[in-house]
């Protein structure tokens, strides 16, 4: 069975007209309320955009980096820190190891029938946004010491 696109499929014509239609505009205070809103949102959004791009002060972020990642813990025992997480990350990865194991022996696995390709946008999904954060955080550092906590 091959996958179609919804553009190609006519039963797909028109879907987000209707959608829209019926969850965003069915009255005439509905279609006022989503306008309204709408334009909020987008006011807020280009605020948003404008501060990050034109008049973010980030090189406060850059000087109080340490503050923000790990308080006033004290410098000599930071590897606690770094240790205490890889630890934590262990134990997450066992215990979806053991849940996925059961899952697939008991034939209930999603995950066992997807493509990889599926797997890649499902983890994407998921874990993009943590992801994406200690990237940005990553990018903020000067030494390789967070890089290699990272990695580990």
């Amino acid at each position: 069975m091959s996958a179609r696109s919804p553009a190609a499929d006519p039963s797909w014509s028109g879907v987000a007209y209707r959608w829209a239609r019926k969850n965003l505009f069915r009255t005439w205070l509905d279609a006022i309320i989503t306008l309204f809103f709408g334009g909020v949102g987008l006011y807020v959004f280009v605020r948003f955009l404008a501060f990050v791009f034109v008049t973010g002060r980030w090189g406060i972020i850059d000087v109080n980096l340490r503050l923000l990642l790990v308080g006033r813990w004290p410098s000599d025992e930071l590897s606690v820190i770094g240790i205490s997480v890889v630890v934590l990350g262990l134990w997450g990865g066992l215990i979806a190891g053991i849940v996925h194991g059961r899952q697939v022996r008991r034939g209930t696995s999603v995950v066992a029938s997807m493509s990889m390709s599926q797997r890649v946008s499902d983890l994407v999904r998921r874990f993009g946004l943590i992801i994406g954060t200690v990237l940005l955080m990553l990018a903020l550092t000067d030494t390789p010491g967070p890089w290699l906590m990272a990695s580990a």
